[in-house]
C-alpha cells in the first residue's frame, strides 16, 4: 500500500502577490481528500494550509 505514495511529489512557492502556489504530482486517487501541510525544516514546525481532493 505504501508503494502507491512513493512516487508522489510536490512543491510550494510563494508568488509575488503573496499567494501560495502548490503543485503536486503522482498522488493516487482516493475517496475523500488529502490534507496539505507545509513544514519548516529548520524548526520542524508544521502548518496546515488546506485540503486537496483525492
Amino acid at each position: 500500500m505504501l508503494s502507491r505514495y512513493l512516487r508522489a511529489q510536490g512543491d510550494a512557492r510563494v508568488l509575488q502577490n503573496h499567494q501560495l502556489h502548490l503543485h503536486v504530482a503522482n498522488l493516487p486517487r482516493v475517496p475523500g481528500y488529502y490534507e496539505v501541510w507545509l513544514i519548516n525544516p529548520t524548526t520542524m514546525k508544521m502548518l496546515s494550509v488546506g485540503t486537496r481532493t483525492g
